[in-house]
């Protein structure tokens, strides 16, 4: 049964200091509000905007993302990371299709069928869209949530996401589904952060947390491994037209599908590779400065080895997976960020040189 003051307040506080204005909010269709649903895991707000402008724009319907090839939808989401989101919302739209005549399904079990929907999102999707009940559980709202039942939410265990998914449930209002939802996610975005600021929140006088000035403790903390560095070599190999080759990553690990310089354990690995295909060639060499790269677990540090090759014969180390991308081309294929930054360096540097 919903808990009419726990809703009642929240809507009341989402009226007066609530986000009304998201792009998104306008037009919720299914399909914007998965897109932006999507792009939100792990990204704040404000990097998202620009994004998802770009990507309606392009793709304005599940039918026209289906038909894009993956490269575009993937050069699209480039800057935006976690680029497996990118790959799924094109999967899903694809089986969208073929399994449901490219209408969006409406209820929790055809969602989480598809590829990268998982229960709080198909929740958000049925609220946001729809306007009908449907519980969410994203960080911002166990935040919330385990502040104001003083539920230890990490480590996270089978238990605890099963009393949390209960009391999302047991909260989840009669009226104003879109509202409410909205509203539990701002109030974990903009009040009920990691530092809390509860002088603005609508919950002083019930939150078990700020009763018991308890909110340091909650939602609790997880078992954080430590960040670890890795390092590669970078091949960037640039032909006598100015070309640069690149090549297909794999589709699982860090940046799967993109298009990237091929990578070496060892420093001789570029040039092995280059004189087992070539024979012997001659090149000039050049050793870049280290780019550093952050992701949520590691750092990565790529070590960009520079060949300008003489021969004419670069051709030969193209395959399916690799291919010579020409300085316009290579913005239509899907490439990290600092691929496309390196790209832009060597590109620059050779302009200066001319």
């Amino acid at each position: 049964m919903a808990n009419g003051k726990f809703s009642d307040l929240l809507l009341n506080w989402f009226d007066l200091y609530g986000r009304h204005d998201l792009p998104w909010q306008k037009n919720p269709t299914p399909y914007r509000v998965w897109v932006s649903e999507i792009m939100l895991q792990q990204t704040q707000v404000q990097t998202v905007i620009p994004f998802f402008t770009k990507f309606v724009r392009l793709f304005p319907s599940i039918k026209i993302l289906s038909e894009k090839h993956l490269d575009e939808v993937l050069n699209s989401w480039s800057g935006l990371g976690y680029y497996s989101r990118a790959r799924n919302l094109h999967k899903a739209a694809r089986m969208i299709v073929e399994e449901y005549g490219g209408v969006m399904p409406t209820t929790t079990e055809e969602l989480v069928g598809l590829p990268g929907i998982g229960k709080s999102t198909a929740g958000a999707i049925i609220a946001l869209a729809l306007n009908q009940p449907a519980a969410i559980l994203d960080a911002n709202v166990k935040r919330v949530l385990s502040r104001y039942h003083a539920i230890k939410a990490k480590p996270e265990t089978a238990r605890t996401t099963k009393k949390l998914w209960a009391t999302a449930e047991m909260h989840v209002p009669t009226r104003r589904h879109r509202q409410y939802t909205q509203a539990l996610m701002d109030l974990g975005a903009m009040v009920c952060k990691k530092n809390p600021i509860c002088s603005r929140c609508p919950y002083t006088n019930s939150c078990a947390a700020y009763l018991s000035n308890t909110t340091r403790i909650f939602p609790g903390s997880g078992n954080k491994k430590p960040s670890k560095t890795k390092s590669t070599y970078i091949a960037i190999i640039r032909n006598r037209k100015g070309e640069i080759l690149l090549e297909r990553r794999p589709e699982s690990g860090i940046w799967g599908g993109l298009w990237s310089f091929p990578e070496f354990e060892e420093k001789n690995g570029a040039e092995t590779m280059i004189l087992n295909v070539l024979g012997s060639v001659n090149y000039y060499f050049e050793q870049l400065p280290p780019k550093h790269h952050h992701f949520t677990h590691f750092k990565l540090i790529l070590k960009p080895l520079l060949f300008t090759l003489i021969e004419d014969d670069s051709r030969l180390l193209e395959n399916n997976d690799r291919i010579f991308f020409k300085k316009n081309s290579a913005k239509t294929i899907g490439t990290p960020k600092p691929v496309i930054d390196l790209l832009s360096d060597v590109w620059r540097k050779n302009k200066e040189k001319s």
